[in-house]
């Protein structure tokens, strides 16, 4: 693993600016690193660990990157089943416990201060968008596996290692969403998290918003109400075309999709998916009371190829870390190598009438 690899592939990472009507926000990395660990392959996953690494998913395990030197330890092996977790599909992390999960377990939970496995369930019964946890406490983003059964439960939430029976459910969609909520697959279908103070967020790619939750179910306001615009009415076609990647790709490709939900220490961040004839990059929308966005900020990463191009994101502070990889096989992540990419909030250059 080479550990300073800054200048990866610039025509490819570093966008070029665009013309806004009134504000252009853009944010560059201040690191760039190929992963080149025949391990990370497929990478399409991270999460901070503490202020000096990162937990990243890929096809080997979940694995511990520290960010000083490129150190790479294995944290989960993909084998042997029941202890291993292979081609992870997302990983989040609240510094003391790690979870995880791919088409084969629903949830995985490892104890970074012990290094030991704390669950693992198997055979699930949610089909899982995105997984969130916070001390003790799971926060599950999908809809039942089994049809029929609160079929449009979407957010749910239990103690670590509980059974299924145990999921409490915090909120469920609409009947006009639930056939949406139920195509909804990852990297697309929507995030999870728990914020500092406790406070649950989602978003999904079959409601607008960013709807919010105490710990005891209770509602709280939700955030960008009025974003419609994030909402994918042919998002049942994704699951249709499961075979077909141009067809998935066309519907994907229509709108801005919401990838990813971060907690900055600028407020909550949606990580928006944009696409633009033969380019795709993506975009922080921070969502305001109001209905709409306050603030939107265009990440300085792109893809030239409609068909792919995935991120997901973390933040910690001001820093905020992102895996950039490019899908060109209808597997997953693919082709080129996954690249880590590290924002610092701090470092927004501005133009037009973007204040102060």
């Amino acid at each position: 693993m080479h550990g300073h690899r800054h200048a990866v592939a610039i025509a490819l990472l570093l966008a070029a600016p665009r013309l806004f009507a009134a504000c252009e926000e853009t944010l560059r990395p201040a690191l760039v690193r190929e992963l080149t660990a025949p391990a990370l392959k497929y990478a399409g996953s991270v999460a901070w660990l503490d202020d000096e690494a990162v937990a990243i998913g890929a096809a080997g395990g979940v694995f511990e990157y520290t960010l000083a030197d490129g150190a790479l330890r294995n944290l989960v092996p993909s084998r042997p089943i029941p202890h291993g977790l292979g081609n992870v599909e997302d990983v989040a992390s609240d510094g003391r416990t790690l979870v995880a999960f791919n088409d084969d377990y629903s949830d995985l939970a490892y104890d970074l201060t012990s290094a030991k496995l704390v669950s693992a369930q198997r055979g699930p019964a949610f089909e899982v968008i995105d997984l969130a946890v916070r001390d003790d406490t799971l926060v599950l983003l999908g809809f039942p596996a089994v049809a029929k059964l609160e079929e449009g439960g979407a957010l749910w939430i239990a103690k670590l290692g509980a059974k299924r029976d145990a999921f409490r459910l915090l909120h469920q969609v609409d009947d006009e969403a639930v056939e949406n909520l139920r195509s909804c697959l990852p990297p697309f279908g929507g995030a999870t998290l728990v914020q500092e103070d406790g406070t649950i967020a989602m978003i999904t790619a079959a409601e607008p918003g960013v709807r919010r939750f105490r710990p005891d179910g209770t509602p709280l306001p939700t955030l960008g109400a009025g974003l419609h615009e994030l909402v994918v009415p042919r998002i049942h076609e994704v699951r249709q075309y499961a075979a077909d990647i141009m067809r998935r790709y066309r519907v994907l490709n229509a709108q801005p999709i919401g990838v990813d939900l971060i907690e900055t220490s600028q407020g909550l961040a949606i990580v928006v998916r944009r696409v633009s004839k033969a380019t795709v990059w993506w975009e922080l929308w921070f969502p305001g009371p109001g209905g709409g966005t306050r603030r939107r900020i265009r990440l300085a990463a792109q893809d030239e190829r409609v068909i792919g191009g995935h991120m997901r994101c973390d933040a910690r502070g001001n820093r905020v870390a992102c895996m950039f990889g490019k899908a060109v096989q209808p597997s997953g992540f693919g082709g080129e190598r996954p690249h880590l990419l590290l924002f610092d909030l701090g470092d927004v250059t501005r133009k037009g009438a973007c204040g102060s």
